[in-house]
């Protein structure tokens, strides 16, 4: 697996202050191929992530500690994940682009196609849905073993 850096410079207000933000792709880009999918296929692929998302937030309460204000819930392809102080995750299926969309506290919005491997992966990033929502769960409750990759390996 190829990994690109990313960085980012940016001039910060008073002063010469620079800030540096570097991005570690876990995918070699031109090697992602995208998957044309039939709309039922789609609809029963997303249909498995979301419901996959879903039981891991329902029980994410049992693996680490939450806040009074944790709520999961699904309904009619729309999964909203209510951390608290961290904010509201909304996981959704997009029908017409035949995408998932992602509205993230901490990284904010994203676009998911499905790849030939079986992931919703977002070119931007360079990471799969899974992925980038392990790697947020575990800054958030700061633990290491928040393991999303099992359900990524689930969906087909």
């Amino acid at each position: 697996m190829i990994t690109t850096a990313l960085r980012i410079s940016k001039l910060l207000p008073r002063g010469r202050v620079y800030q540096f933000v570097q991005r570690a792709f876990s995918a070699n880009l031109d090697e992602v191929k995208f998957q044309d999918l039939s709309d039922n296929e789609f609809d029963r692929i997303s249909e498995e992530t979301l419901q996959g998302l879903c039981e891991y937030f329902d029980e994410l309460p049992e693996k680490v500690s939450t806040s009074s204000d944790y709520d999961v819930s699904y309904s009619m392809g729309v999964l909203t994940v209510a951390l608290g102080q961290p904010g509201t995750y909304v996981i959704n299926k997009q029908s017409p682009n035949k995408q998932i969309w992602l509205s993230s506290p901490v990284s904010g919005p994203q676009r998911y196609d499905y790849v030939t491997n079986h992931k919703w992966f977002y070119k931007r990033l360079g990471l799969s849905l899974h992925e980038l929502l392990e790697k947020e769960m575990s800054q958030i409750f700061g633990q290491e073993t928040l393991n999303l990759k099992k359900l990524e390996e689930k969906s087909s």
